[in-house]
C-alpha cells in the first residue's frame, strides 16, 4: 500500500516513518522496524530545507518580521515570529532548495522557489498551491530577490536573471564556478545588484548583467548575507570555509560603473583641457621648437 501511494502522491509527499520503511531491504530488518514502531502515534514529521523572511505589516526595518520555511515534504510555510504560529501553509511542485520573498504578508507578497527539480515557482497572496514560473537549464546554487526581477546562480556557472512573468531578462557566464549568491540593496543609486561568491576567492557584484564591482578575499566564500551590521547600514559578511568572517562595509560616497561604461581612451582628447594644462602644453611646444641646436 505505501508502495502504491509513493507512486501515486511522490515519495517526498509520505511521512519520514514510511520513506524510511521503504528504504529498508526487505528482510528482517522491516519487521524490526514495525515492531519498534507499531505503538508510536501516527504524525508527520518534515525536515527544513531552506529559510527567508517576510516583513508583517511595515516595510521599516524595526518592523515585525514573518519567518518562511520551506521542507522537505514540498510545502512551504510562513510562520508569526511572534505567535509562533503557522499563518499560511503553500504546496510546492517539488523540494524547495532556495528562497526569496519580497512585499508585506498582509498587504501582498510574492515569494520565489527554486526547486530542486531546476524549477522556479512563486507564490503570491492568497494562493494554496505554487504555480511554475520558469524551468532551469541547470541546479540552483543560490537566489537574490529584487524588487523587479529574480537571479539565480546555476551549477553551469552561469548567473540569470528572470521577470516577474518568467522571460529571462539576461544571463553572464561567470569567470569561476559559484559558491554562494545574495541580494545587495543600493537604494542610494537607486539600483541592486547580486553579490557572487567564487571559488576562487572573488566576489563579484553584478546588476543588469553588468559587472560593476569586484572584491577579492584570501579564502573562497562559502556563504554571503548582506544588511545592517552593528552601525553599518550596508553591510556585505562573507562566512569562510574555515569559520571565519569578514565584513566589508559600502561606502556612502562609493560609485559603481561597469566595466563596458568606462571611457574609450580615444574618446579623451575630445574632452576640455584646463586652462593652465593648455598654457603648460603650449609652452613646452615652443620651447622644443626654439631650442638652440
Amino acid at each position: 500500500m505505501l508502495s502504491g501511494l509513493s507512486k501515486e502522491l511522490g515519495f517526498s509527499r509520505l511521512t519520514a516513518r514510511s520513506q524510511q520503511l521503504l528504504s529498508l531491504p526487505e528482510s528482517a530488518m522491516r519487521k524490526k522496524f514495525l515492531d519498534e514502531q507499531k505503538n508510536q502515534p501516527l504524525k508527520r514529521q518534515t525536515v527544513v530545507t531552506c529559510l527567508t523572511t517576510l516583513k508583517k505589516s511595515l516595510p521599516d526595518d524595526d518592523a515585525v518580521t514573518c519567518l518562511v520555511v520551506g521542507t522537505e515534504s514540498g510545502h512551504v510555510y510562513i510562520l508569526d515570529s511572534e505567535a509562533f504560529t503557522i499563518l499560511d501553509t503553500i504546496r510546492v511542485s517539488g523540494i524547495p532548495a532556495f528562497l526569496g520573498a519580497v512585499g508585506l504578508r498582509d498587504v501582498d507578497y510574492r515569494i520565489v522557489v527554486a526547486c530542486r527539480g531546476r524549477q522556479l515557482v512563486q507564490i503570491k497572496r492568497g494562493w494554496r498551491d505554487s504555480r511554475p514560473l520558469a524551468q532551469l537549464p541547470a541546479q540552483v546554487l543560490g537566489l537574490a530577490m529584487g524588487p523587479s526581477a529574480v537571479v539565480a546562480a546555476l551549477m553551469d556557472d552561469t548567473l540569470r536573471a528572470y521577470s516577474k512573468k518568467g522571460k529571462e531578462a539576461w544571463s553572464v557566464i561567470l569567470p569561476k564556478p559559484v559558491r554562494c549568491l545574495t541580494a545587495v540593496p543600493l537604494p542610494q543609486h537607486g539600483m541592486w545588484a547580486s553579490a557572487v561568491g567564487m571559488t576562487d576567492g572573488t566576489i563579484h557584484l553584478y546588476s543588469e548583467g553588468r559587472l560593476i564591482d569586484t572584491i577579492n578575499t584570501p579564502k573562497p566564500v562559502s556563504a554571503l548575507i548582506c544588511g545592517t551590521f552593528g552601525q553599518g547600514e550596508h553591510c556585505l559578511v562573507a562566512n569562510h570555509d574555515d569559520g571565519g568572517l569578514m565584513v566589508h562595509i559600502l561606502r556612502r560616497t562609493a560609485s559603481f560603473a561597469a566595466a563596458s561604461d568606462e571611457p574609450d581612451p580615444k574618446d579623451l582628447q575630445a574632452l576640455p583641457i584646463p586652462k593652465k594644462t593648455k598654457l603648460f602644453v603650449e609652452q613646452t611646444v615652443r620651447e622644443r621648437e626654439g631650442a638652440k641646436g
